[in-house]
C-alpha cells in the first residue's frame, strides 16, 4: 500500500499511531473525521435545544444546571487536581459562554427581541477543585447540610462571564470510598456528557491518555444546519404528527390552579421486573425499551384521561450519526433532542404495542430534523416530557479492581438543588427515567394536585408491570412490518403543496402486486391527488418463506400493520381507501 504523507500531516499529529490512523484511512478511502484541535475561539450559532432554553426566559437562567455524583475509592487530592485542569484543558464546552444581542439587523427578528450567540472564551481560567471531609459536618445534619453546601457550590453560575462548572472532592466516608461532585450548566452538558467526563477524568487519574479531540460541538451545530437545509421534506412528517393535538385536552383540565407548582414523586421496579425488561420483555414482538415504556404511559394516560390518544414529547440524546466526516462520541455538550410523538392505545395489549412500535421505528432519524425544521416552541409542543436516559449500570462505569472494592461509577446521591425552583416548567408532566444498580427508577413531576401526581405514577408502574408480565408470558414471537429491513412500505405521488392541503387517496396492493401495479394505470390518470401506494406485505412474507407469520396472519393482523401507517400520514380522517381484490378486502377491514 502506498502511503502519502505530507509535511501538514507530520506537524498536524502529535504520535506516530495518530498519524498512522490519519494516512491509513486516506489510503482506504474511509471519510476522514472533521476536527478542531488546540484551544478554540469565535462566535458560532446556538443548537436549536439551546434556542429553546433562551426562548423559555427562565427567570434566573443563571441556576439551570446538572449535576451528578461520583464514587471513587479515596483518591490522591494534587493527583486529582491535576487530572482534573488536563480534563478542562480538553473539553471546549467548559469554555463556552453565551452573549446576548438586541438587534434589529439578524434575519426574522424584530427590533425589539434579543437573541444569543455563544462563543469560546480564551481567557477562561481553570478553577481549583473544592475539597469537604463531611467529617467535618455534623453528624445528626450531615445529610442536609451537604445537600445545602451542594446546591451553594452551584448556584453562581455567570452566562457571560463564566465560570459555568464546579468540581467538588468529597471525602471521610466510613467505607473508605469518595466522591467526586459535578456540577455544570444545562448549556454545556447532557447525560451522555456524564459518561463522557467520568471515563476520561478516570483514564487521566491512572495516568493515561484521552488522546486526540474529536469533532467539536461548533462543527455539530454546522452539521445540523446543513441536515435541514438537506431534509425540507421531513417537515411533512412533523405536521402530521401534530394535526390532531388538542391543546385544551382532557389533560390540561387536571392543572392545579396554582400553576408554576409542581408535586413530585418517584417509584422503582423490582430488580426481578427491570432484568425482565431489559432481557426478555422484547422477544415477543422484537420490541426495544422504549417501545414498551411509551405503551405503559399511553395507558397510564389514558386511565387518567378516558382518551386513547395523547400526544408527547420525546427527549433523545441528539448524537445521531447524519454526517460521516463527524464524529461527536466523545464531545462534551448538550445535544439533546426533543420531537413530538403520537401515542394511540388500540384494542390490547400487543395490537398497542406494535401499533406504537410502528410509530417510533416512522420517525426519521430519530427525531433529529424536528428542532431545525420547525423549532421548539412551547406555545406549540406538547407539554408532557418522556426522557429514558438509559443504563447507568451499563455505561460509564468502571470493573472493580482487583481487590473487589471500589468503582468510579455514577451514583444516584443526593448533589444538592441543579435547578433554581423559580425557573417555570412549561410541561404539565416531567418524566425521567433510568436504570442503576439493577432497577428502574422514574422521576415525575407534574401541575396536577399531589393525589392525581401520585395515582398517575402507580398508573404507570402498574400499566409497565403488566406489559412486561404479558410479554414474558407469549410463547410465540411475532414480527411487524419495521422488523425487515428490505420491506418498503409505500410509495408517496404528487407531494406538491397544492396537493398537500387536500384529501389523501390510500391505494391497497392485489394479492400477487405491490404498489407497482397501480404505477402505470392509475397513478398517471390522478396527477392532482397526493397519492399513498402500498406495497404487499403478506405478499412479502410470502417471498421470504416467513412460515409461522403467514400462517397467523389475518386480514384483522394486516389491516393493524397498514393503520399504523396511515395514522403516520393521516392521524385523523375521513379518509380515501381503494383497493382491487386483495386490496379491497384490505381496504374494508381497514375501514
Amino acid at each position: 500500500m502506498n502511503l502519502n504523507v505530507s509535511v501538514k500531516d507530520i506537524f498536524t499529529y502529535k504520535t506516530i499511531k495518530e498519524l498512522y490512523d490519519h494516512v491509513l484511512s486516506k489510503a482506504q478511502g474511509r471519510a476522514e473525521i472533521k476536527t478542531e484541535q488546540g484551544k478554540l475561539r469565535g462566535n458560532f450559532p446556538l443548537l436549536p435545544i439551546q434556542e429553546w432554553f433562551f426562548d423559555s426566559d427562565f427567570k434566573y437562567p443563571n441556576y439551570w444546571n446538572q449535576s451528578f455524583i461520583i464514587k471513587t475509592p479515596t483518591l490522591e487530592i494534587k493527583q486529582l487536581q491535576r487530572s482534573v485542569s488536563q480534563l478542562i484543558e480538553h473539553h471546549d464546552a467548559f469554555r463556552l459562554r453565551y452573549k446576548k444581542h438586541i438587534s434589529s439587523r439578524k434575519a426574522g427578528k424584530s427590533p425589539s427581541v434579543k437573541y444569543y450567540t455563544q462563543f469560546y472564551d480564551e481567557q477562561a481560567r481553570i478553577l481549583d477543585i473544592k475539597a469537604l471531609d463531611i467529617r467535618t459536618l455534623a453528624e445528626g445534619s450531615r445529610e442536609q447540610d451537604l445537600h445545602d453546601l451542594l446546591s451553594s457550590w452551584q448556584s453562581s453560575f455567570d452566562l457571560e462571564r463564566g465560570s459555568l462548572h464546579c468540581i467538588g472532592y468529597l471525602y471521610g466516608y466510613e467505607d473508605g470510598s469518595a466522591r467526586i461532585f459535578f456540577a455544570l450548566h444545562h448549556l454545556i452538558v447532557d447525560t451522555v456528557s456524564w459518561r463522557i467526563l467520568t471515563e476520561d477524568l478516570k483514564t487521566l487519574y491512572d495516568g493515561g491518555s484521552i488522546g486526540r479531540k474529536g469533532s467539536s460541538y461548533r462543527q455539530w451545530t454546522k452539521a445540523i444546519e446543513d441536515y435541514a437545509s438537506k431534509h425540507q421534506k421531513e417537515t411533512d412528517y412533523w405536521i402530521n404528527v401534530l394535526s390532531d393535538y388538542k391543546k385544551n385536552n382532557n389533560l390540561k383540565r387536571l392543572e392545579t390552579s396554582t400553576r408554576n407548582v409542581d408535586n413530585y414523586t418517584n417509584f422503582k421496579l423490582s430488580r426481578k421486573t427491570t432484568e425482565q425488561l431489559l432481557h426478555e420483555s422484547n422477544r415477543a414482538y422484537h420490541t426495544q425499551i422504549d417501545d414498551i415504556l411509551l405503551t405503559a404511559l399511553g395507558y397510564a394516560l389514558q386511565d387518567l384521561t378516558k382518551d386513547p390518544v395523547h400526544h408527547i414529547v420525546l427527549e433523545g440524546h441528539g448524537r445521531e450519526e447524519i454526517e460521516k466526516e463527524i464524529d461527536i462520541t466523545k464531545t462534551v455538550g448538550w445535544f439533546t433532542t426533543m420531537y413530538p410523538v403520537r401515542l394511540e392505545i388500540r384494542e390490547n395489549i400487543g395490537e398497542s404495542l406494535k401499533h406504537i412500535k410502528e410509530t417510533l421505528r416512522q420517525i426519521p432519524n430519530k427525531g433529529i430534523g424536528y428542532g431545525a425544521l420547525v423549532g421548539y416552541s412551547n406555545r406549540t409542543l406538547p407539554r408532557i416530557s418522556f426522557n429514558y436516559l438509559g443504563q447507568f449500570d451499563r455505561r460509564g462505569t468502571f470493573k472493580e479492581d482487583a481487590q473487589n472494592k471500589q468503582m468510579w461509577k455514577i451514583i444516584e446521591e443526593s448533589n444538592g438543588i441543579s435547578v433554581d425552583p423559580r425557573n417555570h416548567n412549561y410541561n404539565l408532566v416531567n418524566m425521567n427515567g433510568f436504570v442503576s444498580n439493577g432497577s428502574l427508577s422514574f422521576n415525575i413531576a407534574t401541575k396536577f394536585d399531589d393525589q392525581k401526581t401520585r395515582l398517575f405514577a402507580q398508573s404507570f408502574k402498574k400499566e409497565l408491570e403488566r406489559i412486561i408480565l404479558h410479554c414474558v408470558c407469549q410463547s410465540i414471537s411475532d414480527r411487524t412490518p419495521s422488523d425487515f429491513k428490505d420491506f418498503d412500505p409505500y410509495v408517496l405521488f404528487n407531494r406538491t403543496e397544492q396537493t398537500r392541503r387536500q384529501s389523501r387517496l390510500f391505494l391497497f396492493p392485489p394479492g400477487e402486486g405491490g404498489a407497482e401495479s397501480y404505477f402505470n394505470n392509475i397513478v398517471p390518470n390522478l396527477k392532482n391527488i397526493n397519492l399513498v401506494a402500498f406495497n404487499n406485505y403478506y405478499n412479502f412474507l410470502r417471498e421470504k418463506k416467513e412460515v409461522n407469520l403467514v400462517k397467523s396472519t389475518s386480514y384483522e393482523k394486516l389491516a393493524n400493520c397498514y393503520i399504523s401507517y396511515i395514522k403516520s400520514i393521516q392521524p385523523k380522517g375521513p379518509y380515501n381507501l381503494f383497493g382491487w381484490s386483495f386490496g379491497g378486502v384490505l381496504s374494508l377491514e381497514i375501514a
